[in-house]
C-alpha cells in the first residue's frame, strides 16, 4: 500500500513536471523563438499550417521590437493572410521594421509610397526608402530607383542617374534593368 502511494506520488510529480515543460514549450518567451513559431505556422513546417497562428506569433515578437516579425506581420496584413487585409497596418509594421534597417521592409515601404497603398502616394518617400536599399547593393531597389530617375518621379528627371542605377542592377542579373539599360545604351540616352 505504501509503495503504491509512493509510486502514485512519483507519477503525479512527473506528470506535473512534464506538463510544466510542455506549457513552457507552447509559450516561448524568446522573441526569436516566437518568430520561428510564426514561420513554422505560416509554412506548415512541423505543425498544421495556420496563417491565423502565424499572425499571432509574429505579433507577439513584433510588439517586442523584433524586426523580422514586424516585416512578416506587414506581409500578412498586405496580403490579408490570417487577418483582414489592411494596407495601413502593413505600412505601420513595414515602417517599424524598416526603421531598424530591414532591407525588404524598406523596399516594400517604398512600394507602398510609390503606389499609394496604405499611405498617400509620395514618390519622394518611395525614392527615400528605395535609395536606402539600393546603396546596400540590392538589385530590385536599384532598378526601381532607375525608373524614378527616368520618369522624374520624386527626383529631378535624370537619364544619367537612371543608367547608373540600372547598370548596377543589371550587373546582378536583374532582367528588367538589363532591358532598360539596353534601350538607353542603344538610344544614347544617359550615356556619357
Amino acid at each position: 500500500m505504501k509503495s503504491t502511494r509512493v509510486l502514485l506520488f512519483s507519477f503525479l510529480v512527473l506528470a506535473v513536471l512534464l506538463f510544466s515543460i510542455a506549457a513552457e514549450a507552447a509559450e516561448p518567451e524568446d522573441v526569436s523563438e516566437q518568430f520561428s513559431l510564426g514561420l513554422m505556422y505560416e509554412l506548415g513546417r512541423g505543425v498544421t499550417q495556420s496563417d491565423v497562428q502565424a499572425v499571432y506569433w509574429y505579433r507577439r515578437a513584433a510588439e517586442q521590437g523584433y524586426e523580422r516579425a514586424q516585416f512578416n506581420l506587414g506581409l500578412m496584413y498586405a496580403s490579408g493572410r490570417g487577418v483582414v487585409q489592411d494596407e495601413i497596418q502593413a505600412v505601420y509594421w513595414y515602417r517599424k521594421s524598416a526603421a531598424q534597417g530591414h532591407e525588404r521592409a524598406q523596399h516594400n515601404l517604398g512600394n507602398m509610397y510609390a503606389s499609394g497603398r496604405g499611405v498617400a502616394q509620395d514618390y519622394s518617400q518611395a525614392v527615400y526608402w528605395w535609395r536606402r536599399v539600393a546603396v546596400q547593393g540590392i538589385a530590385y531597389a536599384q532598378h526601381n530607383l532607375g525608373i524614378m530617375y527616368y520618369d522624374g518621379h520624386g527626383v529631378e528627371q535624370n537619364d544619367s542617374q537612371a543608367v547608373y542605377w540600372w547598370r548596377r542592377a543589371a550587373a546582378q542579373g536583374h532582367a528588367n534593368a538589363q532591358y532598360n539599360l539596353n534601350i538607353m545604351l542603344r538610344s544614347g540616352r544617359g550615356v556619357r
